[in-house]
């Protein structure tokens, strides 16, 4: 006599990732003939991302900040975008979000015009479905079962929202010459329809005063920030868990002639991504056995890994860099950026490096040359983080991911 086992269809949902690189050239138009070209720094942002017919089609900006020395010897800064697309291939049911980059800036003479040629790398996280067939019992056999806990994610959302701020500085600005942007999140809650996202935007900013001497000054601003992300499946009691890049800012100034001062206006776009979880248990036979008949066991393993929380840290890095200033007399250090991150699980920290453009006075003239600074800052986490800097003297910013975790907010 046979035994009848039975078996149920059970669907697990996970992430994927589909990485891709894009190649971009944008002409410099400046108001200003360009005597010498100082630094460029690119950032990019989603214009949009599609699965069809079994491929992920996305498009997006890249803007990039060029700052350079005029044929009068006055430091200025121009600004250039070009739109992009590509594709990859992909048999995800959906798209979570996206993360852009760019690297590899370069600026070449082509033609009588200056071009920016430089590297888009694409990061899409994707949604996939790992579906299982599972034992459950049968006639005639016995079985011990066991329960396991998992966390599953009951809803995810992505919107664009908006911050924005304004300071006083105590003196007239003629411009902000260069800018850099960075998000830390440091509370995700779960209400009622929506998760809340609490944190701060960190403004590095190189501002030319509008003085005899045309002084360069760094100032560095904290924008808090208290934003709701509609989320139709979210309710107070589920965990969530949320990331947030810059998508787009701008910057206004007033200038109070009579006072002296300025007030600076800053507005800045977030690409917001959250996603809720709520725990559940689900049954598994341990071990089965049939009092009529031998029976073999095997057993078969099999992942879908999700995101199901999030963490922040927040650390002050300091050290030397590779720029030998051998007597010049140093402008301003612009175009932060973090490169080359990894994480050392045994010790317990990340690892990577500071670059930056340094401005130094060349014999009455501008000149702008590479600097980098290695840094490492402790972490706490399984996770690798993508980091990001909020000034030259930075508070490094890191946030990743927790696969196979319980969740928590935060």
């Amino acid at each position: 006599m046979s035994v009848q086992p039975n078996f149920e269809e059970r669907n697990f949902s996970g992430e994927g990732l589909a990485v891709r690189r894009t190649e971009v050239e944008c002409k410099i138009n400046p108001d200003e003939e360009i005597k010498k070209v100082l630094a460029v720094k690119g950032t990019a942002s989603s214009v949009g991302e599609e699965i069809t017919d079994g491929e992920i089609r996305f498009s997006g900006r890249a803007v990039f900040q060029i700052v350079y020395e005029s044929e009068s010897g006055a430091l200025r800064k121009t600004e250039c975008g070009v739109e992009f697309s590509n594709k990859a291939e992909c048999d995800a049911a959906g798209i979570r979000y996206a993360d852009y980059s760019v690297s590899d800036e370069e600026i070449k003479f082509v033609n009588g015009s200056y071009v920016v040629n430089a590297s888009v790398t694409t990061e899409i996280v994707t949604e996939t479905t790992v579906r299982a067939s599972v034992f459950t019992g049968g006639e005639d056999i016995l079985c011990d079962y066991e329960d396991k806990e998992f966390s599953s994610v009951a809803g995810c959302g992505r919107g664009v929202l908006q911050t924005d701020d304004e300071f006083e500085l105590n003196y007239p600005v003629k411009d902000i010459v260069a800018h850099t942007e960075t998000v830390s999140l440091t509370e995700v809650k779960s209400g009622l329809g929506v998760v809340i996202l609490d944190g701060t935007v960190f403004l590095s900013m190189t501002v030319l005063q509008n003085t005899e001497k045309n002084d360069i000054i760094k100032e560095s601003r904290g924008v808090p920030f208290r934003l709701e992300l509609e989320m139709p499946a979210a309710s107070p009691e589920m965990q969530a868990y949320a990331r947030a890049a810059v998508a787009k800012s701008a910057f206004k100034v007033v200038v109070d002639e009579e006072k002296n001062s300025s007030t600076v206006i800053v507005s800045v776009d977030l690409d917001a991504y959250a996603c809720v979880t709520q725990t559940h248990t689900e049954k598994f036979v341990r071990d089965a056995y049939s009092p009529i008949n031998e029976l073999a066991v095997t057993v078969a393993d099999f992942t879908a890994v999700s995101a199901t929380a999030g963490y922040c840290i927040n650390e002050r890095v300091s050290g030397k860099t590779d720029f030998n200033a051998d007597g010049r007399e140093v402008v301003a250090v612009i175009c932060e950026r973090v490169e080359g991150v990894s994480v050392n699980a045994e010790n317990g920290t990340i690892n990577g490096l500071l670059t930056a453009t340094v401005i130094y006075d060349e014999q009455g003239s501008l000149a702008g040359e590479r600097a980098v600074m290695p840094f490492e800052v402790p972490h706490h986490s399984r996770a690798a983080p993508c980091i990001s800097p909020s000034g030259w003297r930075v508070s490094i910013t890191a946030s990743g991911l927790l696969p196979n975790s319980r969740p928590c907010s935060g």
